[in-house]
């Protein structure tokens, strides 16, 4: 057998390590109440980009040693999630939601849409004080050019193409999104908001 021959299973097997680390890592669990003294919730930002990584994991459904340590880590996902609190103030920023909506799009997992729903919804929630690094585009404008508004929406409505059987929890987290964009004034091809009669009294 060649090299080039042994690398799908060299990979498959690299995959399942990361997928058995990632699953039953400590990394993901944590006092996520603790502050630090520059008030920092380090816990929270730990766990969330190590759940980043699992949510890629769950997204590819090779590598997995059974469909139940897959449902297994989705589960683990939506129970840690559920536990972030409301955070003062953004942890991260983002340029872009694309890679969100790629995983929204391509995944069956529950956790992992969770995961992007709670990365999206954070930074709206914080979009006044840490809108998008870019500049040109804020956050709200960012969400709609995602492709992910119609998703969402969806998903607020407790349906999903793309989920057999959508979890609560998810549907919860697309409505808090959906209430958010919703109040937002609507966005022109130019990004410029659109003025109201309201606005404009």
């Amino acid at each position: 057998m060649t090299e080039r021959s042994q690398l799908p299973l060299l990979t498959i097997l690299e995959r399942r390590n990361q997928v058995c680390l990632f699953s039953r890592s400590s990394c993901l669990d944590g006092v996520f109440t603790e502050v630090d003294s520059k008030g920092r919730y380090r816990e929270v930002e730990r766990s969330y980009f190590a759940a980043g990584i699992l949510s890629n994991l769950l997204t590819n459904t090779d590598g997995w040693e059974s469909e139940k340590q897959r449902e297994d880590a989705c589960e683990k996902l939506l129970e840690l999630i559920e536990q972030y609190p409301a955070l003062p103030s953004a942890m991260v920023s983002y340029k872009s939601f694309v890679p969100f909506s790629r995983i929204v799009q391509e995944s069956k997992s529950n956790g992992a849409i969770m995961w992007c729903l709670w990365g999206v919804h954070h930074v709206l929630q914080h979009r006044e004080k840490n809108n998008a690094p870019t500049y040109d585009k804020g956050y709200i404008e960012m969400f709609m050019e995602s492709g992910l508004s119609p998703i969402v929406e969806e998903m607020s409505r407790g349906h999903s193409r793309h989920l057999h059987n959508i979890d609560i929890r998810v549907v919860h987290l697309a409505r808090q999104i959906h209430e958010i964009v919703s109040a937002e004034p609507p966005i022109t091809a130019g990004g410029a908001p659109v003025m109201t009669l309201a606005a404009a009294n």
